[in-house]
């Protein structure tokens, strides 16, 4: 056992020493024997996939027919792609193509290699085609997946619905950390539900990484309410725990219909929001311990507030809505330490989601 565990940290020094050098001088056995990274069962999942150990990867994609997609509509115009609404004509289908317009081409090549790993994921939108025009234009295509109207989902889902969606969300965040891939953009707008068929889409994974303890990633991904304070705090040895802040803060936001669940404009409000509810005591105490990796110049425009019980955030609004069992729950995702959030494995054994086999929705 322990020559097994040393030889999983020389693998793991070997790996990092081909990708992106750590802030500390002798980083990566310094940070393992810290025990600075999150103790995840996932933790060393990539270890036997070298290639993937740095952001440049010789994955190429094959390229499927353009000419066999017509362009119909516009469904959705984010900063790195555009969706549209297409039309596969060999099989008489409607399609969403996904295409990109702003995003480096690594970039791409490593999204479509996630999508093609991630196949079998539940609850998962998979990849139908890829396609490269004579530009150098580059798409993707899924089938199309009707959602329901977000502001329907605030005002009208039900606890049940609640509970499902949020477990059929960790269950697809379950399986991509178990691959060693985070997602690191969970928003309302990539966790597609329709309440009428009882479905959902985990979509969007354009910031998705393969995760190696000791590596350094962007801090640049995620929406400002859903991320997490390692990012907010410029902690670039970030890990799976990022999902299950962005997963908590939309479960928040559900269970007691405030949306978004912290309200900020920038990286310093932002903490601020997230200060008047987890307190700033801990906070100070989260970014003390992880300050060789952290810039800590930010907590300069956080306030001082006491951490306030959840319980206090119901109203008659939510109260239908929200147990003691969702806040427990909750209250073991928003955690600032990001070593000690609870882990999608251990979510979806919570007794928040017991008996959900047997709910008549």
């Amino acid at each position: 056992m322990i020559l097994s565990h040393f030889l999983l940290i020389i693998s793991t020094l070997f790996l990092l020493s081909t990708a992106s050098p750590s802030k500390c001088p002798s980083s990566p056995l310094y940070i393992l024997l810290e025990q600075y990274i999150q103790d995840h069962p996932y933790k060393f999942v990539n270890l036997h996939r070298p290639s993937y150990a740095s952001d440049k990867t010789n994955y190429r994609p094959g390229w499927g027919i353009r000419d066999d997609y017509d362009i119909t509509g516009l469904l959705a115009n984010g900063g790195f792609a555009k969706v549209f609404k297409g039309y596969h004509d060999p099989t008489d289908k409607d399609v969403a193509l996904k295409i990109y317009v702003h995003s480096p081409i690594d970039s791409i090549y490593r999204e479509i290699q996630i999508l093609n790993e991630l196949a079998d994921a539940p609850n998962f939108l998979s990849l139908k085609d890829t396609l490269k025009d004579k530009s150098g234009m580059i798409g993707t295509v899924f089938d199309i997946f009707k959602m329901t109207d977000y502001q329907h989902l605030f005002y009208k889902t039900t606890e049940p619905q609640i509970r499902y969606f949020f477990y059929q969300t960790l269950r697809t965040l379950e399986y991509a950390h178990s691959r060693g891939i985070m997602h690191r953009d969970i928003k309302p707008q990539n966790v597609m539900m329709n309440t009428d068929l009882l479905q959902m889409k985990l979509i969007d994974w354009g910031h998705a990484a393969y995760y190696f303890p000791g590596k350094e990633y962007d801090v640049k991904v995620a929406s400002m309410p859903y991320k997490g304070p390692e990012l907010l705090l410029n902690y670039t040895l970030h890990d799976y725990s990022t999902d299950i802040w962005s997963t908590g803060c939309l479960f928040g936001a559900l269970l007691f219909r405030r949306m978004p669940f912290f309200r900020g404009k920038d990286y310093a409000s932002q903490l601020d929001a997230i200060a008047k509810v987890l307190g700033t005591t801990k906070l100070r105490q989260y970014a003390d311990k992880y300050k060789k990796f952290m810039d800590l110049s930010i907590l300069k425009k956080v306030g001082n507030y006491p951490s306030i019980k959840l319980k206090t955030l119901i109203n008659s609004n939510n109260t239908h809505l929200v147990t003691n069992s969702a806040i427990d729950l909750l209250e073991q995702m928003l955690v600032y330490d990001h070593a000690k959030r609870i882990t999608a494995k251990e979510a979806l054994q919570h007794p928040y989601f017991t008996g959900l086999e047997y709910i008549n929705f």
